[in-house]
């Protein structure tokens, strides 16, 4: 099967970031339901906006000392979800704060000291469902090195105590992924649709991909689009470390089928912006570190165009989107690079 594109490390990149020098450094950033702007929470204890105006950022602190740690910790911050609300977690436990009334609760996901929550994902944002994705070590001392499980817990956190409504146990190397209220996961070469109960429920990405399973080598990666009937999925080649391949696959219903997107890469934190319309991806397979954008395009019957090199960005710490304008932002520590995406202009197909 042919491969649908390349990345070509000589083409210079299609549109320059706006650079934003910091005068404290910030490693954490996350998107906010806020303007031309995101947010960090490792300033001076508090949530802080940084607002884009010209070529300045503007601080402004939202809230200080409501909680003895407002950052530290392992960390994993929510995409927008609300007009008002942002949540993150934090090693054990999760913060929902209201940037508007300043109001917030904070719920201890982890009953035990040996869970840590590696991620977190919205799974119903009306009705505050919230996915957990928990590590648990067995740290019993006859054992040289711990070993470690993983399991997915649902969470209802619409109430102030908030209660959990589900959970599984899946192994240290699955993957999942989330879209419109399915929760996804990879086990074993095969993939499952779970609904909020985390029942198996039928889904034609499913049904397509355990068909064509063998096809496939194991997968370390699953990005499904929010809205579109395509996923991204990453395979790996264990013996070759940067042998990854990039797959496409489409459920349509009359044109179910998989592409080749990429090979022999090493590429990986994909995420569509918020709107659904750009798809950006970390590339590693040279030494610089550098972020591709790809347009989505439902007239393509792979779902993404051309690739477009945005540039080496050799020390990410963390990124964000703002929206008004749609930009995506990249936190190097000692300065903020902002791509404007509003404007760029992609050629249509024929």
């Amino acid at each position: 099967m042919d491969t649908l594109y390349t990345l070509n490390t000589a083409k210079p990149s299609l549109i320059q970031p706006h650079i934003f020098p910091l005068e404290e450094e910030i490693e954490e950033l996350f998107s906010v339901p806020a303007d031309n702007a995101v947010a960090t929470n490792e300033l001076d204890n508090a949530i802080t906006l940084l607002k884009f105006e010209g070529n300045e950022i503007v601080y402004d602190l939202i809230a200080k000392d409501f909680l003895e740690y407002v950052s530290g910790g392992d960390l994993a911050f929510l995409p927008v979800f609300s007009s008002d609300t942002i949540g993150y977690a934090q090693t054990r436990g999760f913060l929902l704060f209201n940037i508007k009334s300043k109001k917030f609760i904070y719920y201890f996901i982890c009953e035990e000291l040996e869970e840590y929550i590696l991620d977190v994902a919205v799974v119903d944002a009306e009705k505050r469902h919230f996915v957990f994705e928990i590590e648990c070590y067995d740290d019993d001392i006859s054992k040289a090195i711990p070993e470690s499980n993983k399991i997915l817990k649902i969470a209802d956190l619409s109430s102030e105590t908030g209660k959990i409504l589900a959970t599984i146990q899946i192994g240290k190397k699955d993957n999942w992924a989330v879209q419109d209220k399915t929760i996804f996961v990879y086990y074993q070469n095969t993939l499952t649709a779970l609904n909020t109960d985390f029942e198996s429920v039928e889904h034609p990405l499913v049904t397509f991909f355990n068909k064509q399973k063998e096809t496939f080598r194991r997968l370390n990666q699953l990005y499904i689009h929010p809205s579109l009937p395509f996923a991204v999925l990453v395979e790996i080649d264990c013996k070759i470390n940067k042998d990854y391949v990039v797959w496409i696959v489409s459920w349509e219903s009359e044109k179910q089928q998989f592409f080749k997107m990429l090979t022999k890469n090493k590429t990986f934190d994909f995420e569509f912006s918020p709107d659904g319309k750009w798809l950006i991806f970390r590339d590693k397979t040279q030494k610089a570190s550098k972020y591709i954008l790809m347009p989505v395009n439902s007239e393509l019957p792979h779902f993404l165009g051309s690739p477009i090199t945005l540039g080496e960005i050799p020390y990410p710490e963390t990124t964000a989107w703002t929206t008004n304008p749609l930009s995506f932002v990249v936190s190097e520590g000692d300065r903020i690079l902002k791509w404007d995406l509003t404007n760029i202009t992609v050629q249509k197909v024929s």
